[in-house]
């Protein structure tokens, strides 16, 4: 019968890959910052919508009624969305400085440009669900059960 020792050791190698593989990746998250910030800043996305109307880092559309016709068939909308796609490909889970989502700044930008009673409403305060990722808990959870498994080695051995 083979012992179970080596089957044990395996476990904790695992979880220690599963660690280090996480904590490397944000080795990078600096290079994402610089790639976002990059994406407000590119002439090639916003070049016809003015500056006043534009979406900046704290999440805001500062769109006024009176200029939601302007906003929505001009080329702001579409510059808009050219940004929110430019930072979901650069970052998983995008967060302005007011904790909106790329997700909840669509959601306010169709809302806004709608023909309901939301339109001109671009606040993307009145969107935001709760759809921020939980995806840095598993890496919580392995750790959690690494230090389980060492405190039980120590008491079979």
């Amino acid at each position: 019968m083979a012992s179970p020792l080596p089957v044990l050791l395996l476990l904790p190698l695992a979880a220690l890959a599963l660690y280090c593989s996480s904590v490397c990746g944000e080795e990078f998250e600096g290079q994402g910052v610089t790639q976002g910030f990059q994406c407000f800043d590119n002439n090639l996305i916003y070049n016809g919508c003015e500056s006043a109307y534009r979406l900046n880092p704290s999440g805001n559309l500062n769109v006024p009624l009176q200029a939601t016709n302007l906003f929505c068939n001009g080329p702001c909308l579409i510059e808009t969305q050219l940004l929110l796609n430019c930072l979901d490909h650069a970052f998983d889970n995008f967060l302005f400085y007011n904790k909106a989502t790329v997700l909840a700044v669509q959601n306010a930008l169709r809302a806004g440009c709608s023909y309901s009673t939301q339109r001109g409403n671009f606040n993307p305060g009145y969107f935001m669900q709760g759809e921020i990722s939980k995806g840095h808990t598993l890496q919580k959870w392995v750790t959690l059960y690494y230090v389980l498994f060492l405190i039980g080695c120590c008491f079979i051995l």
